[in-house]
């Protein structure tokens, strides 16, 4: 039996001097900002460029709202699964440039005209793709005292 409530404890995530897990998961600021981007859309088509674990607070808060048919495939509005094309623009934006260029050619891949990039502060190269992007977008705003900030790009 204590082999069985060893495993069970240990289940559990901890931060304590012991042990200490940098996993991150879905924050309340993540379900307001998805909020803040679909009501900034005002009702018309758009896409986000966003890490995984900020895509299922979209899943969570809207379903699977939104598909736009290609002549490939059809392309979820957020960049999720990671193996999909808006995932690749995303990464594109985080670790390469976060340029008007890039968010074009992903807007035009489904034919929207407005897409935004989501920007989270414990994402490893938000120091660098932050600033890119305050420049080349038409506006960006913040979510949960600057932990999360939100790129809107429109055609």
């Amino acid at each position: 039996m204590p082999i069985v409530s060893h495993i069970f404890y240990l289940s559990y995530p901890r931060v304590d001097n012991y042990a200490f897990s940098k996993s991150f998961n879905v924050s309340q600021n993540d379900f307001e900002a998805v909020r803040q981007i679909d009501t900034k859309a005002a009702g018309a088509d758009y896409i986000v460029l966003s890490h995984q674990i900020f895509s299922a607070a979209a899943l969570q808060e809207y379903g699977f709202k939104k598909y736009y048919k290609t002549p490939a495939e059809e392309i979820f509005y957020y960049a999720l699964p990671t193996g999909d094309i808006m995932y690749e623009y995303f990464q594109k934006m985080v670790y390469g440039r976060a340029d008007r260029a890039t968010m074009n050619a992903a807007m035009d891949l489904v034919g929207v005209k407005q897409a935004f990039l989501v920007l989270h502060d414990y994402w490893n190269s938000f120091a660098t793709a932050a600033p890119q992007a305050k420049s080349s977008a038409d506006e960006w705003w913040t979510v949960g005292n600057g932990k999360i900030l939100i790129f809107k790009y429109k055609k």
